[in-house]
């Protein structure tokens, strides 16, 4: 059959072994390998897009930690310095004993050995305190991954740990015996964390309430009546200091002087807030209220201050030295303590 003279077929093209006319679109091409360099050029530009379109905004990256080797050096050194002066100064202290007269020298000398002894004693028990410290912290860790999922044998681990913390002291002779009754008993691991905190800790925690209360009544009482400022921060730091030894050795702790240092840091955040009550008074409407302040005179306000701001330090402190956490226990609150302040 003839096709008509108005109907005209272009010319066939072969494209990748088929035919098409040229009038009508063409087919999609076929999948073609790239060569093995190429290949890896744009793979490691794939993985590079895909690393950038993962990576966390910029607001969330988190900043690089400063290096702290170079304070710990410096440290090192210091004291490295000071134990070679105070070396030195012995030898040259014991020769001229020595040059003086015989017994003089023997006497220097027997004092140096007895300051060792001392220095010795100091620092073990110093290392004592810095490790009861560290395995408190440790126990409230165990207990903090236990009250998320608790388990029988690591719950059981626990009480045995904090049974032997306590069971050289007297005033816990009571509790660890109560707690030892419920040995027998069919517990299951959350019901016996919780009995763990409510025999143990809950004699503590009050014997906590009233260290704190006590404390914060003799900066309240001793600020109001201090001549000035400078008096008043040494009084908060003194008893603020002396409060977070006291609860620390009441829950087990008993830091010696540098086991105490990471309990001071939070009284110095305090001394600066009362360095600034004690030097303006413009500071009491806000924090007691214009009629409270209209009542009180200014010197008793800024004691009253002074006290409820102990008080949370002392709150903030158990979070620090509690080997359990807060969980079948309310923990001591502010309102609470700074109602019972001004009773």
């Amino acid at each position: 059959m003839n096709d008509s003279p108005n109907r005209r077929r272009g010319p066939m093209v072969i494209s990748g072994g088929g035919t098409t006319d040229e009038g009508m679109a063409a087919s999609p091409r076929a999948p073609r390998a790239l060569p093995a360099e190429e290949a890896q050029v744009h793979k490691a530009t794939f993985e590079e897009d895909a690393a950038m379109a993962d990576a966390p905004p910029d607001d969330d990256v988190p900043l690089p930690r400063m290096k702290r080797w170079p304070v710990r050096l410096l440290g090192v050194a210091v004291s490295l310095l000071a134990a070679l002066a105070a070396t030195l100064f012995i030898d040259w202290l014991l020769r001229a004993a020595f040059m003086r007269a015989d017994w003089l020298g023997w006497l220097a000398a027997g004092v140096v050995v007895l300051a060792g002894f001392a220095a010795l004693a100091l620092a073990l028990r110093e290392v004592t305190g810095l490790w009861r410290l560290r395995r408190i912290t440790r126990l409230r860790r165990q207990a903090q991954a236990l009250a998320a999922q608790p388990r029988e044998k690591q719950v059981l681990a626990l009480a045995d740990a904090l049974q032997r913390l306590y069971k050289r002291r007297e005033d816990m002779r009571w509790a660890l015996a109560a707690l030892r009754e419920h040995d027998a008993a069919v517990l299951d691991a959350h019901e016996r964390l919780r009995l763990l905190e409510l025999e143990l800790m809950q004699p503590l925690d009050a014997r906590a309430r009233k260290l704190i209360l006590r404390a914060a009544r003799d900066v309240a009482g001793l600020t109001a009546i201090a001549p000035s400022p400078a008096l008043d921060v040494l009084i908060v730091a003194l008893r603020n200091l002396r409060m977070l030894r006291q609860i620390a050795a009441l829950y087990g702790g008993r830091p010696g002087f540098l086991g105490g240092w990471k309990l001071a840091r939070m009284v110095l955040g305090h001394l600066a807030v009362t360095g600034a009550l004690a030097l303006s008074d413009a500071f009491l409407p806000h924090v007691l209220g214009k009629g409270l302040a209209g009542r009180l005179s200014a010197r008793f306000g800024e004691g009253v201050v002074n006290g409820v701001l102990t008080a949370r330090i002392g709150i903030a402190a158990l979070d620090h030295v509690r080997p359990l956490p807060f969980s079948a226990l309310d923990k001591p609150g502010l309102k609470e303590l700074a109602k019972a302040l001004m009773q």
